[in-house]
């Protein structure tokens, strides 16, 4: 039987060890989120209509059309934020 030597950064040694400090659902909700967000492995491929929308957003960058601040705050009143 193979022994794998798992090396973890000191960063990493110290979040799991604040992590052993919280309860047990709260450990479950922060092991649920780091699973979301670590890399599948997958790539995502970009549709066309990705690109596209990109591009757009792209022209939009360089012609300085950005939302104000005020219209920000509109949209996030939207959804309650």
């Amino acid at each position: 039987m193979a022994r794998y030597l798992f090396v973890m950064t000191k960063l990493l040694e110290q979040a799991v060890d604040a992590l052993r400090r919280l309860s047990p659902d709260a450990q479950d909700a922060y092991a649920r989120a780091l699973l979301e967000i670590l890399p599948s492995g997958e790539v995502y491929k970009l549709t066309s209509e990705d690109r596209v929308a990109i591009e757009v957003s792209r022209a939009q960058m360089r012609r300085g059309e950005f939302v104000s601040e005020r219209e920000m705050e509109e949209f996030w009143r939207g959804y309650g934020a």
